[in-house]
């Protein structure tokens, strides 16, 4: 993934140890349906991972769609079935797709921002593989990573220190993310059993096309457990599109490029599921919609939400590629295959008054398909006269019985 303040697609990783060669990207997918799909996606999976009705949470579809396309661009048979009936079958060109529409927003952005001196928007994402030094990674599967999503590779000792893997990872998401996201991947989530890391970074940062005020009186908000809490709203009056239905009213509010918006879905009473579960056409509507003049009142909020979401993507339809029988020989040839071992992701969401500043953080870890043995060997030292069998491993029975007391040389 490129970084979007310059924007162009680069290999992100000008400092990794080994890193492939820059190819052209993919051709673009219909960007409409792109966007339909990654709302669809996000939908399912945020209703699959279940949050606990009164908990804050976050995910970014964008982020967990990426890596997933990336692990899937090495996924062969039941495997590549489901990444397919899951993601699309042609997920880099979707994701394509979807860039360009931010890059446009991003040099728009910028041309804003030189003429008349506005706030910079700031969109940065990056995919980077992490390989153990030790793996034939295969050459076709670094090419469709390179021309799918631009993604680097680095090579790191994940069987001698996968701590200090773990580490490089983490310091790594944390530059992406502005250090919002320090640790996506906590102690003992990078194993000497960890061959590959796929991983997704996000950072936005973006301000409304016209600030929010801060009330300094207090007003109650309702909570899901129908408990009332002071606090206090950010309130602003402007032309906003609206739609409502029986369940809920949404209005879409619009940052400083109108490419961009924050989409609020106030549900009517306890229908909270059914928001969400319209969300896809939700925004289809808003976008439809006729602006009208609105005064808006809303929470300032701040949300950090972490999730293994491993169980969710096999809620999805990714069993069989999430299974220890995935066939991901395209990534590599090794004798044991490769299989992932689980799915991290963390999103971070603050709003106030200004702006927004969001990020997200995904990675794939994939293990050894066959656990190597780490256990301590034990010490033979054959440093007196011993005896010897050679025979048949089946029966015993011995083909040659000898004694060494004297050895030559």
């Amino acid at each position: 993934m490129p970084s979007w303040t310059s924007m162009r697609r680069p290999n992100d990783d000008a400092g990794a140890s080994v890193l492939h060669h820059e190819l052209p990207r993919v051709a673009a997918a219909d960007p409409v349906e792109a966007g339909e799909r990654l709302a669809a996606f996000g939908v399912r999976l945020f209703e699959a991972v279940a949050p606990a009705p009164d908990a804050n949470f976050a995910l970014s579809p964008y982020s967990i769609y990426s890596a997933l396309a990336m692990t899937a661009a090495g996924a062969r048979g039941a495997a590549a079935t489901e990444f397919d009936a899951v993601l699309g079958p042609d997920a880099a060109q979707a994701l394509t797709a979807f860039d360009d529409v931010l890059a446009d927003i991003v040099r728009r952005a910028a041309d804003v921002q030189e003429r008349w001196g506005a706030d910079p928007l700031i969109i940065r994402a990056a995919n980077t593989l992490y390989a153990d030094k030790r793996l034939p990674v295969r050459d076709e599967f670094l090419d469709a990573l390179g021309a799918g999503f631009g993604a680097g590779l680095r090579l790191v000792d994940f069987v001698s220190q996968p701590e200090a893997a773990r580490e490089e990872i983490n310091r790594r998401v944390d530059e992406r993310t502005n250090h919002l996201i320090p640790e996506l991947l906590a102690e003992g989530q990078i194993s000497k059993a960890t061959r590959l890391a796929l991983v997704n970074a996000l950072y936005l940062k973006v301000s409304w096309a016209d600030p929010f005020v801060r009330e300094s009186r207090r007003t109650s908000f309702i909570g899901h457990s129908g408990a009332a809490k002071k606090i206090k709203l950010m309130t602003t009056t402007k032309s906003l599109s609206c739609v409502d239905s029986d369940l809920w009213t949404a209005c879409a509010i619009p940052y400083s490029d109108s490419r961009l918006a924050m989409t609020v879905v106030l549900p009517h009473g306890d229908s909270l599921h059914a928001a969400i579960d319209e969300l896809p056409q939700i925004l289809q509507q808003v976008g439809d919609a006729r602006a009208e003049k609105v005064t808006l009142r809303m929470p300032v909020f701040d949300i950090d939400a972490r999730a293994e979401v491993s169980d969710a993507l096999r809620h999805v339809g990714l069993a069989a590629a999430l299974s220890e029988q995935a066939d991901y020989s395209g990534m590599s040839e090794v004798p044991e295959g490769l299989v992932v071992s689980d799915v991290q992701h963390q999103a971070v969401v603050k709003v106030d008054e200004e702006g927004t500043e969001a990020a997200a953080a995904t990675a794939v870890a994939m293990r050894a398909g066959a656990l190597p043995d780490m256990s301590v060997p034990r010490e033979l030292l054959i440093d007196r006269p011993f005896v010897f069998a050679i025979h048949d491993t089946v029966t015993g029975a011995p083909l040659f019985i000898g004694q060494v007391s004297e050895p030559r040389g």
